[in-house]
């Protein structure tokens, strides 16, 4: 029996759209700047926690924008908690809402197959093509394009919504 030696480093990814500029133009809802206090202007929850890094801990229910949007394209970079003791739906649930209706789900899903209620997934709707979470404690990012359904003058829908989703700037969603 021979022995062999060997050494393993953690490799910590690293998502290709963390940290991008804003588009010009875009309406920043959580403006950082280094030296500065983050702000929930924006947000209709003012109980969540700004940390000194500039992001913001999640406290007292959920939170939306004031301002309304319809079509919208959203770059979010987000970070889930290691909770090894809790399972499914209790590891880190949370989600980014589009019209109060349609979630792109945020849960620790490191590793698990994908399926609609798991990171990435259109909750209830879709599941993902692939899973691209990171492990818990990873910042991690989302690039959604959302166009809002279509509907005539009488109300009848004429075109469905549609939504393109690139987590870690992987498309696992598109239209």
């Amino acid at each position: 029996n021979e022995k062999i030696r060997f050494q393993l480093s953690r490799i910590q990814p690293e998502s290709p759209t963390a940290g991008a500029p804003p588009a010009q133009g875009a309406i920043v809802l959580l403006p950082y700047r280094p030296g500065e206090m983050t702000t929930l202007e924006a947000w209709t929850n003012q109980d969540w926690e700004v940390l000194p890094d500039g992001s913001i801990q999640v406290h007292n229910g959920e939170n939306r924008t004031k301002r309304e949007f319809r079509d919208v394209q959203l770059h979010v970079e987000f970070r889930i908690p290691y909770q090894p003791e809790e399972r499914g739906q209790s590891r880190g649930n949370s989600g980014v809402y589009l019209q109060n209706y349609y979630e792109v789900q945020v849960l620790d899903s490191f590793g698990l197959e994908p399926k609609n209620n798991e990171c990435g997934g259109l909750y209830s709707i879709a599941a993902p093509e692939v899973n691209v979470c990171f492990p818990p404690e990873s910042w991690q990012t989302y690039d959604i394009v959302f166009r809002a359904a279509r509907f005539d003058d009488d109300g009848n829908r004429t075109e469905p919504a549609r939504i393109t989703v690139l987590p870690n700037g992987v498309k696992i969603h598109e239209n």
